[in-house]
């Protein structure tokens, strides 16, 4: 089972938004309209939301699902506003449209409710909820998606209770699928969803392998870009700035040239401590399930530490410790120059669309190609500069 939101998106032929619609976007789409059903809303939303989704057979969260009518978590390119929504009016949570919005001024998910008035709810009108709650006030987010929100996801490559769990392919439900595939094209819900003529769509099948067929990976890469920016804001803001930065060099496990040892030795710096990732992380007095997002996994176990949540092609810590650099890059023209060396990367290091999926990462939080060939040189343009601003902060 599983807890999860969805995202929409339209037909070229209706209104397209840009990249950056937020839920405020969809209030006043929905007001500025008078829309009073879902099934209206739909038609209604960018293309990039409806076109960029997966689909949940189980739940556990205030919304139902089932193999027939499942789940949709809409998360458009970035996943910084995703919708869920599903499709029987038997089920639970029918009659709303839940969705997060990640909050970039503040490096946060905030998670509402949007509820439509029908007969058995008795509303006059849609209404709204508040921050991180239920429209009746009765139920808190908080209670799932823990103290500091966050999504459920769990760790790639299986995906419980989602069509194509099992690394983005959906043969172990096929028959199932091929059951719901039928009757999408005249859901008066799921027909508004972008989806490609083939069985397995969206999903992976014998020729449609690439990363555009991967719906559950990329929604685990999104958000592990997001989880990278709400973990550094965690560490800044409740242990200050050199933890944090240990924490950043210690997760890419920089070297530090002699000179620098000398240096910082010089000063009584235990490199050893100050870098120790587990010891950082402790201090921090959060649970994995709290720091990451994993559901069925409270506290993941080696290879995967509590810090580590391995998302899709990247690791927390690692995008934690890339969300470190790109805030000191504000501060630092060489270590701003080395991450736009290292987007660059990307453009010839790849082909499309695999070269657009990282080119559109890389705007929320720069990866440096964990599993691919350039790993390893770009930890180390990273590491060049970060262990120099780590030795200047400390010696100073």
């Amino acid at each position: 089972m599983r807890i999860l939101l969805l995202g929409f998106v339209l037909f070229s032929t209706f209104p397209v938004f840009a990249q950056s619609f937020k839920f405020e976007d969809l209030v006043d789409l929905i007001k500025s309209k008078h829309l009073q059903t879902l099934e209206e809303v739909l038609p209604l939303l960018p293309e990039e939301l409806r076109s960029h989704y997966t689909l949940m057979r189980e739940s556990r969260s205030l919304q139902a699902a089932s193999d027939l009518d499942p789940r949709v978590i809409m998360y458009g390119r970035d996943a910084k506003l995703t919708c869920t929504f599903n499709g029987d009016s038997s089920q639970r949570g029918f009659d709303t449209l839940e969705c997060f919005q990640f909050r970039d001024e503040t490096s946060s998910f905030d998670f509402r409710q949007i509820q439509f008035p029908t007969d058995e709810n008795g509303l006059l009108q849609v209404e709204y909820s508040e921050s991180n709650r239920s429209v009746d006030k009765k139920i808190s987010c908080t209670g799932c998606h823990m103290a500091d929100p966050r999504p459920n996801w769990d760790s790639y490559s299986h995906w419980p209770g989602a069509y194509g769990e099992n690394d983005d392919t959906p043969q172990d439900n096929f028959q199932k699928y091929s059951r719901f595939v039928a009757k999408r094209g005249s859901h008066p819900r799921y027909q508004w969803l972008i989806q490609q003529d083939y069985a397995e769509a969206p999903y992976m099948a014998e020729t449609y392998f690439d990363i555009d067929h991967r719906p559950n990976l990329r929604f685990g890469e999104a958000i592990g870009r997001l989880m990278g920016l709400r973990g550094y804001r965690l560490l800044q803001t409740r242990l200050g700035e050199m933890p944090t930065l240990g924490f950043a060099v210690g997760a890419l496990q920089c070297l530090f040239t002699d000179a620098q040892k000398s240096q910082l030795g010089a000063k009584g710096v235990d490199l050893e401590r100050e870098l120790n990732v587990a010891e950082i992380f402790g201090r921090l007095k959060m649970s994995g399930r709290e720091w990451s997002a994993v559901i069925f996994n409270d506290t993941p176990s080696s290879p995967s530490a509590p810090w580590e949540h391995q998302f899709g092609y990247t690791f927390l810590k690692e995008n934690v410790a890339v969300a470190v650099a790109q805030n000191l890059a504000q501060t630092y023209p060489t270590l701003a120059a080395t991450i736009t060396k290292i987007k660059d990367y990307f453009k010839t290091a790849y082909q499309e669309p695999d070269r657009r999926f990282y080119q559109d990462m890389n705007e929320t939080l720069l990866g440096l190609d964990y599993f691919g060939g350039g790993y390893t040189e770009n930890r180390k343009y990273i590491c060049d500069e970060m262990t120099k601003i780590f030795t200047e902060k400390r010696t100073r």
